[in-house]
């Protein structure tokens, strides 16, 4: 029996609708950085509109080299995973889901940290899909952006160990 996707988001700082927002959960943390989780980012419509992208991305997917990997002291990365850069997929549904970051959940979560007035900049950003099977990892490494937003979604029940932060 398949149960229901899952999927939770977590905005990490260096660290359709308005209505929707309502349904949101978010919980704020200052420490060890500030960074925020947010539960029922999205419907289940959603989700399946993002699991249906995912299938269709995945015979794209790169290697950790073409995705902006870290690498460790002797150039090797620090992933295993695969991924894509979709910023240039106009039709994507991910993308689309992915904007309420900029609107709806910047302006709320602005009201309880200065810090997230950020979000509501006029500022570049690119969203990678990573795609981890049992087995894969992205070892401890720092980002080089401001921002780093991660929305975990997989279907229930749940055929791996770990994604932990």
């Amino acid at each position: 029996m398949v149960g229901l996707p899952v999927h939770e988001y977590t905005i990490c700082g260096f660290i359709k609708d308005f209505h929707s927002l309502f349904h949101m959960e978010i919980e704020y943390f200052t420490e060890p950085i500030t960074f925020c989780v947010i539960r029922n980012y999205v419907s289940g419509d959603e989700v399946q509109a993002i699991l249906k992208e995912l299938e269709e991305l995945k015979p794209r997917l790169q290697s950790p080299e073409n995705t902006g990997t870290a690498h460790d002291g002797t150039g090797k990365p620090k992933k295993s995973n695969k991924g894509l850069f979709i910023d240039n997929y106009m039709s994507s549904a991910i993308l689309k889901i992915n904007r309420k970051l900029f609107g709806e959940v910047a302006w709320e979560a602005s009201k309880h940290h200065w810090f997230f007035k950020f979000l509501k900049e006029d500022v570049e950003d690119s969203t990678l899909v990573s795609y981890y099977e049992d087995g894969d990892y992205y070892k401890k490494h720092y980002d080089t952006s401001l921002i780093t937003a991660i929305h975990y979604v997989w279907n229930e029940p749940k055929s791996f160990e770990g994604g932990d932060l």
